[in-house]
This record gives structure tokens, C-alpha cells and sequence, in this order.
């Protein structure tokens, strides 16, 4: 059967969670995006900040280095909807938690129905 795979925690928080600007921030993106809990939020959070993390990593080598690993990229993030055709890396850079919550399945049925609140 194997070892059971370690389950590795999918968000980080912020490391000053009590700043007000940071609260009101995340009271607005929570309610008008209809999420649970903070947790679902953070994770969202992180993973842009990983996608981001991996454009400014492919940035960093040298054009043949980063030819076949842009691709892949851009077509994984073309698959999930965040980037459009022909996008560039700077365009992956400039990714916001936002465009990664519009793509959620309540945020798309919120929109296409007309309903005014997520919930």
C-alpha cells in the first residue's frame, strides 16, 4: 500500500492578522466573493503568491532556460482561466487574488444569474 502521503498545509497567514487596513480588506473580498472563513481567503492568497513566485523565478533565466517552462506555464494558467492567449510573463506578474476568486464557481453563477449577493 505505501506511506501515506505528509498532507503539507495549502495557505499561509499573514504574519500581522489584527491591522486594521488588512481586516477591512479582508471583510470586503470575503463578502462580496462569498467566502466561508479567512482560511479560504488565505489560500487563494497563496496561491497567487505561488504563481506569481514561479513567473519571477522563470524571469530570472536566461531565454532558452525559460522558453519551454514559460509555455508550460502559460498554458496551465490558460487552462484555469487567469491568463488570456498570448499573455507574457509580465502579464502573469501582474495577477491579482481577485481574478483567481472570479473564477470560482459561485462567483460565476453570482454574476451569469444577476444575483446581487453571494451567499
Amino acid at each position: 500500500m505505501g506511506d501515506p502521503r505528509k498532507a503539507k498545509k495549502l495557505y499561509r497567514r499573514p504574519r500581522m492578522i489584527w491591522t486594521t487596513d488588512q481586516l477591512n480588506a479582508e471583510l470586503y473580498i470575503m463578502g462580496s466573493y462569498g467566502l466561508r472563513n479567512k482560511r479560504e481567503l488565505w489560500k487563494a492568497q497563496t496561491e497567487v503568491a505561488r504563481i506569481r513566485n514561479q513567473a519571477r523565478a522563470l524571469l530570472a533565466l536566461s531565454a532558452e532556460a525559460r522558453a519551454e517552462k514559460e509555455k508550460r506555464l502559460l498554458n496551465f494558467l490558460n487552462r484555469l482561466g487567469l491568463a488570456k492567449e498570448g499573455a507574457t510573463l509580465d502579464d502573469i506578474l501582474n495577477l491579482k487574488i481577485e481574478d483567481l476568486l472570479e473564477r470560482r464557481l459561485q462567483t460565476i453563477v453570482m454574476k451569469k444569474s444577476g444575483i446581487k449577493s453571494p451567499y
